[in-house]
């Protein structure tokens, strides 16, 4: 994925949210990671978003580490209201990790297939969200994993309302369990091979 890194967060809970009647990301939330990463550079950014920084401006964005030890040192990427961030990833990505600060319902992932202009496949909010997270959870922000319902090459964050506050941004596409059946009987060839030669 351009600039990002594969990160894997375990989780603690798993929710299914409908994107529409032919889609459905899944989405699973965990603990903050005590880690502060680099958020990569949006490719494209359309309004105000505050990207890189540390500290909370009452009423415009609030860190994505608060109430945390990485409160005011962690970075973190800021969407305010009617504004959005893309990033590219690599093709066929299928899942998206970052912190998500304050998961609020104005909060909105969009999953796209055709670059940073391109079509829109999978999306999810947070209608939900203060209902299902926990209630530590929704104060102090959480780990989001998504698994997009099709595989996309960029991934759109925006909010309608100050502010969609995202952390820690990895994407990475896992192995479908046959690919491992599939190295074993490779494996399993290249041995009868070797024992027929020798």
């Amino acid at each position: 994925m351009k600039n990002l890194t594969t990160y894997l967060a375990s989780g603690a809970l798993a929710v299914a949210l409908s994107a529409g009647a032919a889609s459905a990301a899944t989405v699973t939330f965990s603990a903050l990671p005590g880690v502060a990463l680099t958020m990569p550079t949006a490719d494209l950014v359309t309004g105000t978003v505050f990207q890189n920084i540390a500290d909370s401006v009452p009423g415009i964005r609030r860190s994505a580490w608060f109430g945390t030890g990485l409160d005011g040192t962690g970075l973190y990427t800021s969407v305010s209201g009617a504004a959005s961030a893309t990033y590219l990833v690599d093709d066929a990505s299928t899942r998206v990790s970052f912190v998500w600060g304050s998961p609020d319902d104005y909060n909105l992932v969009q999953f796209l297939v055709g670059g940073i202009n391109g079509v829109v496949i999978d999306s999810l909010s947070i209608t939900q969200a203060q209902n299902i997270l926990p209630a530590t959870y929704g104060l102090l922000g959480a780990t989001a994993t998504i698994f997009s319902s099709g595989a996309f090459d960029a991934v759109r964050f925006s909010s309608s309302t100050n502010a969609f506050e995202i952390a820690n941004l990895t994407a990475a596409i896992p192995l479908p369990a046959g690919v491992f059946l599939l190295l074993g009987a490779l494996g399993g060839l290249a041995a009868l091979r070797r024992r027929k030669t020798v």
